[in-house]
């Protein structure tokens, strides 16, 4: 849901730039998504480097993070997306 409309109009999707408001309608997909990404870091190297892409850039620009603590981060928010089923909850996401 979108809190920033009124109404909170129930839309697909993660807001990048504004508020997402998760409930137990949007509880399965979030489970079904952190899940795939968890299965996908686990197959991946220990370090994980993302460029941060400019036309001229250098090793200063590459984000690194340890596989196994994004695994273990995943693994709580799917955790959490999990307890959305019971009606009970929300989970609020503010975009960048």
């Amino acid at each position: 849901m979108n809190p920033a409309f009124p109404g909170n109009p129930k839309q697909i999707g993660i807001n990048e730039i504004g508020i997402t408001l998760f409930d137990e309608h949007s509880a399965s997909s979030l489970i079904s998504i952190f899940t795939a990404w968890r299965e996908l870091f686990k197959n991946g190297p220990s370090v994980i480097q993302k460029l941060i892409y400019y036309p001229e850039y250098s090793e200063d620009d590459l984000l690194s993070f340890d596989r196994d603590d994004a695994i273990e981060k995943i693994g709580k928010t799917i955790d959490v997306s999990k307890q959305l089923n019971d009606g009970k909850f929300y989970l609020y996401h503010c975009g960048i």
